[in-house]
């Protein structure tokens, strides 16, 4: 997806991860089940099953965690310590209410190398431009509605993924675009492919055009200029009360 992309994935505790490890998922002292988990190619999402659930598996990203915490660094993992070594165990941390997940690893280096590699794709995802988010935004759309996980989508399929997006569209324009992206005239999409066809479908030159009157960097708009807009453009006068929750509702950013 990105030139780091490609580099990341040469990192040897990231190769660990992509080839796969057996680690016992821990819930309590008598919940402690094996599961393999693997890092997809995309270098963003991780896959996991039980090795006797047939073709039934989860998912989750990468940008959905914030850290990674060592050893017995939680009361699940505490509680087992005295059958699993610190050095075995390690906790993925995830944004919001979700709940962590305790793992054990087979050996120490096995876990220093999901420890070490985590750490580095949630460094490289906090540090994504506006660019590499969108784009990354669409990969897991399409990975969420791929139920077959062919990794390719009709224009059936697109027009129902599109909805759940929430993205208006005239049905005609969009399969014309989707014709276009088809390089390969297969009558589907794979994700290349579909990346370039939301692109095309949601640019609009004229809402480009108004961005960049008002942005003092052409990448965003920060809260004074976002402000000028509503007063300019959408006649709401001195409401910088709005523009603030905008941008919290639809995207805050550090910056």
């Amino acid at each position: 997806m990105d030139p780091e992309g490609s580099r990341i994935q040469d990192d040897p505790h990231i190769k660990v991860m992509m080839a796969g490890s057996t680690l016992r998922k821990v819930k309590s002292r008598s919940w402690k089940k094996q599961r393999h988990f693997r890092l997809l190619e995309d270098g963003m999402t991780i896959w996991y099953k039980s090795r006797w659930a047939g073709m039934g598996h989860s998912t989750f990203s990468v940008t959905e965690m914030e850290a990674v915490r060592e050893g017995h660094q939680s009361e699940v993992l505490l509680s087992t310590a005295e059958e699993f070594p610190a050095d075995l165990c390690f906790t993925l941390v995830f944004h919001g209410r979700q709940g962590n997940l305790d793992l054990v690893a087979e050996t120490p280096e096995e876990a220093k190398a999901w420890i070490q590699g985590v750490r580095k794709l949630i460094h490289k995802a906090q540090n994504m431009d506006e660019k590499e988010r969108l784009d990354q935004w669409v990969w897991d759309w399409f990975k969420k509605a791929d139920k077959n996980k062919d990794g390719k989508m009709t224009f059936k399929e697109v027009r129902k993924l599109l909805k759940m997006m929430n993205v208006e569209m005239s049905e005609d324009h969009a399969f014309h675009l989707f014709t276009m992206a088809d390089k390969s005239d297969s009558g589907s999409l794979e994700i290349e492919q579909f990346v370039y066809f939301y692109k095309m479908l949601t640019q609009r030159d004229e809402v480009w055009k108004v961005f960049q009157d008002y942005s003092g960097d052409g990448e965003k708009l920060m809260l004074e200029e976002l402000e000028n807009f509503l007063s300019m453009e959408q006649q709401e006068g001195e409401k910088s009360s709005h523009a603030q929750e905008l941008i919290n509702r639809y995207e805050p950013s550090e910056s």
